[in-house]
């Protein structure tokens, strides 16, 4: 195999790779969409912990 043959093949397998990827994610979104995965997004992110708040106080010295 030749270089220009190998650069080619990488190419196309990177290229591969991202298409894949893109049908994988569309996959995923679309089922998500379908079984109504979606409405129930807003609300996970709203039951997410909120970060508490520690009051300045003093620092103990050593």
């Amino acid at each position: 195999m030749n270089y220009r043959t190998e650069k080619n093949d990488r190419r196309r397998r990177r290229k591969a790779l991202a298409f894949t990827t893109l049908i994988t994610i569309g996959m995923l979104a679309a089922f998500a969409y379908a079984t109504g995965l979606t409405d129930e997004l807003p609300a996970l992110f709203k039951d997410a912990p909120e970060t508490e708040v520690v009051a300045d106080g003093p620092v103990a010295r050593v």
